[in-house]
């Protein structure tokens, strides 16, 4: 499909970064921190969005570019990453009696609450830290979590 020295895949990564860049309906700028590739004809978005409803639009929004041949979703989505920051800390002993609140903001996670000890704060960074997707961890007053 792509021609040799991949200017056709070039083309349609630029009108697929253009679609998702001018929607009104999703307000994808806002929502999304984002890169797109294409390589013969396959798009592959990645990097962090708000929430996965987002990725779902941008991912239809990819696949009705002419020239895609299929999209290949690996955007982060930050309700999800919540989730699993809290489950992968909540599972760890040393923090099963913290009561935390956890927040992210495209991959940047926040942790804030009521430990235990100085060693289930530190736990609690650590394990957040290793879950896939998140870009970095760091801790939060409890106020400053409260929306």
């Amino acid at each position: 499909m792509a021609d040799r020295d991949g200017r056709a895949d070039r083309r349609i990564e630029a009108v697929v970064r253009s679609s998702l860049d001018r929607d009104d309906q999703w307000h994808i700028r806002a929502l999304a921190r984002y890169e797109v590739t294409v390589a013969d004809g396959r798009a592959t978005l990645t990097g962090h969005v708000r929430q996965r409803q987002t990725a779902a639009a941008m991912v239809g929004l990819a696949r009705r570019v002419d020239g895609v041949s299929s999209v290949d979703d690996r955007l982060v989505a930050d309700d999800e990453l919540v989730t699993a920051v809290a489950s992968a800390i909540g599972r760890r002993p040393v923090n099963q009696a913290s009561r935390l609140v956890v927040r992210a903001e495209f991959g940047h996670v926040r942790v804030g609450g009521v430990y235990p000890s100085d060693d289930a704060r530190a736990e609690a960074l650590r394990v957040g830290a290793a879950v896939p997707g998140v870009v970095a961890v760091t801790s939060a007053r409890m106020t400053d979590l409260i929306t």
